[in-house]
């Protein structure tokens, strides 16, 4: 259903399932990497939790859990229909509207439904991620971890 949407854009990496008499499961399974990372939660809008790290680099990072409410850019996620968060770290991917509904027909169960809302709001480096900048600002930019990954992109 994802190509449908996305082709040839995620890996999809086959995995063999053996039954406990080492037969080979007649279905096939997957493992799933997304490989779109999009930075579009509004900070402004939503209520998300910055953490900072207790191992190296020690770097502030913003943490959005399941229990956050979350507000998206709409101008950011425009074309998207599967992405993670670039920085923002969060306990799962994000799917389009159309996509969404496609899983529910489908009855594809195990995942943890979470509606939310996109306002026509651009998403901005500063506006959404100032304490990550004024951390880089002052220690320089880290190398390792998530946020080196995704700031070499912006700083």
């Amino acid at each position: 259903m994802v190509e449908s949407y996305e082709p040839g854009v995620h890996q999809f990496i086959p995995v063999e399932l053996f039954d406990k008499a080492g037969d080979r499961v007649p279905i096939n399974y997957y493992f799933f990497n997304c490989t779109v990372c999009v930075d579009a939660v509004l900070v402004s809008h939503s209520e998300v939790s910055w953490s900072q790290r207790l191992v190296e680099p020690y770097d502030p990072f913003p943490r959005v859990d399941h229990w956050d409410k979350e507000i998206l850019s709409a101008q950011a996620i425009s074309g998207h229909h599967v992405w993670c968060g670039g920085l923002f770290e969060t306990n799962g991917i994000y799917v389009s509207d159309p996509l969404f509904d496609d899983l529910k027909r489908a009855k594809i169960k195990y995942f943890k439904e979470k509606p939310l809302a996109a306002i026509d709001v651009a998403w901005r480096l500063e506006d959404n991620i100032q304490p990550i900048l004024d951390w880089v600002k002052q220690n320089g930019l880290p190398t390792v971890g998530r946020a080196c990954r995704f700031l070499k992109n912006y700083v």
